[in-house]
């Protein structure tokens, strides 16, 4: 049958839901092998009809990706995914010249052209065209997220009606009223405008206008003044500089909080984009001014007292509002959450402006390992990275490392999850990335995939490795190769030495729960006990290394240990004074005037003291087990506990660990047995 025969297809909305399908929809429940069935199509006979229903744009409820994917350049190369093309109406896309390394650009019209066109004026439209990569104009990339539900709206994409999500079409609604008949630029769309969102870019704006006065104390005296002014002159609602902070409290989380702050493959697209203009509503910043504002207000929150230059009953105000920034954890991980982003984009492009000899070291830092390490783990309440496919925690990320030629068979969509996490595991740990054990964060015996014990989910949460915020190196100048060797598939063969075997252990409060005071009480007491057991440790210094323990990484921030010992005491006194009430009685602690030391206490949750027969103490994952082995692998950053499996000589990653006197390489002082461990 002749196409041109053809009439066109009807289409109808699906319920409620916003979605536009064919009247006739196109059952393919019929094809597959006859083997099976005798009736059933096989893929010849069937062709024929697939064809005809691409002809005649039979089609199931439409999807916006076709659409995302042609508005964004980082996505559209010749690598297209021009397979999932065919199965998309043929009179929109036609196939990609992959000789002439064509993308495709999306040509969004104003709103101008729809009035002298006697349209609409409320409609998007706008065209697709194929250009040659080298020789395009200059255009942006429309980097967005996709929206969870069914709220999809019409647009014409040349000469067609197309239902794409609504989060688009605010995005191309924005930028047709700002810009005229042009191939679009580089935006970053968090949506419209909710939250006191145009507060927070104005104050962003007006915080990077004081940058290089106010880098290292904030002035956001002064800064909130203005937008006192300012907000009067340009909005029905007149804010006052207590208030603008105040606001400020929940909008910067609620900022943070938007979904594109929240996908692994926006990061790659807001890390390599030249340059980036991150738009909500009608307001716009730039990356560069982001950055600068958002490490202000990071020292602001770190230092209310230095906020302001001049003292007056006003500044107090604002200065009281501006330590609670400090203890809102809530807004602590919104500006970690961003602060990830803009870290990321700056040691990226960095790499451009380094010497040579500088080049080399950045190269080592910004390896695969270093990026998932960056990117994928988090503090307790800090907002995780997401994606569709657990494989794109890793394949997401390929773009960003410089070495990223090593994982030349990645992505590869054709493994599993497990195979794939597996690989990355066994590839790390053989450049001798064996720090990669700390990743591993589940209890051994009951993982929720089928996977070797040295390799971590990473589709799961994954904490911050202590090692992450201590400068420690266990296995300092070891100088033993690694000598690892692959024995089968689940198994692998590396060298260390044992230091210890684990004694007994105490209780742990639970993972992703504020520790309450009779929580903290417990651990501190029963590491306590643990240190007054100890034959490695004098006397007169079991108090500081019970208050180094419970908290590692306390002293690296006080720098002092008798500051340190100072705040443990304060907490251990504060902690006494609720040893005789009921467990169900749980008072919180004054969390505004919480100190350095009980802040990182608070950290250790899901963490439980102990002490080795040989009388090592520290703090490991709650899962471990009398009897487990203490291990140092050459380049390990901290010691790992392994698990011998029953009548075998394997073992099992349990995880990482602190053990106070081994953590700068003091075992190695003496000469120490080094032995194979098969691992699996």
């Amino acid at each position: 049958m002749s196409t041109d025969s053809v009439p066109k297809m009807e289409y109808t909305r699906l319920g409620n839901s916003g979605l536009k399908i064919s009247k006739v929809i196109f059952g393919a429940m019929s094809i597959g092998s006859p083997d099976w069935q005798e009736w059933i199509l096989d893929e010849e006979a069937a062709l024929p009809l697939l064809k005809h229903a691409i002809v005649v744009s039979i089609h199931s409820p439409a999807r916006d990706n076709s659409i995302s994917q042609t508005s964004t350049h980082f996505t559209e190369t010749h690598t297209t995914r021009d397979s999932a093309m065919k199965n998309e109406s043929s009179n929109i896309y036609k196939p990609l010249d992959s000789n002439k390394n064509e993308i495709r650009i999306l040509r969004l019209k104003p709103r101008q052209y729809s009035r002298d066109n006697k349209q609409d004026e409320q409609r998007i439209i706008c065209f697709l065209e194929h250009m040659i990569l080298e020789d395009a104009v200059e255009y942006m990339a429309l980097s967005y997220v996709w929206e969870n539900g069914f709220n999809y709206q019409e647009i014409f994409l040349s000469g067609n009606e197309r239902s794409v999500s609504a989060n688009l079409v605010d995005a191309l609604r924005q930028l047709r009223n700002d810009f005229d008949d042009i191939v679009l630029r580089v935006i970053a769309w968090l949506g419209v405008p909710a939250n006191d969102s145009d507060l927070v870019f104005t104050t962003l704006c007006q915080i990077d206008k004081h940058h290089t006065l106010s880098l290292k104390t904030g002035i956001l005296s002064d800064i909130a003044r203005e937008l006192e002014q300012t907000t009067s002159n340009s909005h029905d609602r007149i804010w006052d500089a207590t208030e603008v902070l105040d606001t400020l409290r929940t909008a910067l989380p609620a900022f943070a909080a938007r979904r594109y702050w929240t996908r692994l493959w926006v990061l790659q697209e807001f890390v390599l984009a030249t340059n980036v203009f991150i738009m909500c509503g009608s307001k716009t910043i730039t990356d560069i001014s982001l950055g600068n504002a958002w490490e202000i207000l990071g020292n602001t929150a770190n230092n209310p007292d230095g906020i302001a230059r001049r003292k007056s009953s006003t500044t107090s105000d604002i200065i009281a509002i501006a330590k609670t920034w400090r203890c809102d954890s809530l807004w602590w991980d919104a500006w970690l959450g961003i602060r990830r982003f803009i870290s990321q984009r700056n040691d990226y492009h960095s790499r451009h402006s380094r010497h040579p000899h500088q080049n080399l070291h950045y190269m080592i830092d910004h390896e695969m390992f270093i990026i998932m390490y960056k990117t994928l783990t988090t503090f307790s309440g800090q907002i995780r990275l997401s994606c569709s496919d657990p494989r794109d925690r890793a394949f997401s990320l390929l773009g960003l490392a410089t070495d990223f030629h090593k994982f030349g068979h990645f992505p590869d969509y054709t493994r599993s999850t497990e195979s794939t996490y597996e690989e990355l595991a066994r590839n790390f740990i053989q450049q001798g990335h064996v720090d990669t054990f700390s990743f591993c964060q589940e209890n051994p015996t009951c993982r929720a995939r089928n996977m070797a014990s040295w390799a971590a989910d990473w589709s799961l949460k994954i904490r911050i490795p202590l090692w992450g915020k201590l400068s420690v190196n266990a296995s300092q100048d070891w100088s033993v190769d690694l000598a690892t060797s692959v024995l089968d598939g689940k198994t692998i063969m590396v060298s260390g030495t044992c230091v210890g075997t684990i004694q007994s252990h105490g209780s742990y409060w639970p993972q992703d729960r504020p520790i309450t005071p009779h929580q903290m009480q417990i651990f501190l007491h029963q590491l306590r006990a643990f240190c007054d057991r100890s034959n490695l440790i004098r006397a007169d210094e079991k108090e500081f290394v019970c208050a180094q323990v419970a908290a590692p990484a306390a002293l690296a921030s006080l720098k002092d240990k008798e500051l340190m010992l100072m705040h443990y005491r304060a907490v251990f006194k504060q902690l006494g004074e609720f040893t005789d009430l009921p467990d169900e009685f749980e008072p919180e602690l004054d969390v505004q005037y919480l100190s350095t030391y009980e802040k990182e206490l608070r950290l250790q949750f899901f963490r439980c003291p102990f002490i080795t027969v040989n009388g090592y103490i520290g703090i490991a994952p709650p899962y471990i087990q009398e009897g487990d082995c203490i291990c140092i692998f050459p380049g390990g950053r901290a010691p790992y506990i392994l698990r011998q499996q029953l009548e075998s000589n394997k073992f099992r990653i349990v995880g990482a660990a602190y053990v106070h006197g081994i953590m700068n390489g003091e075992y190695f002082k003496t000469k120490r047995e080094v032995r194979p461990f098969a691992l699996v």
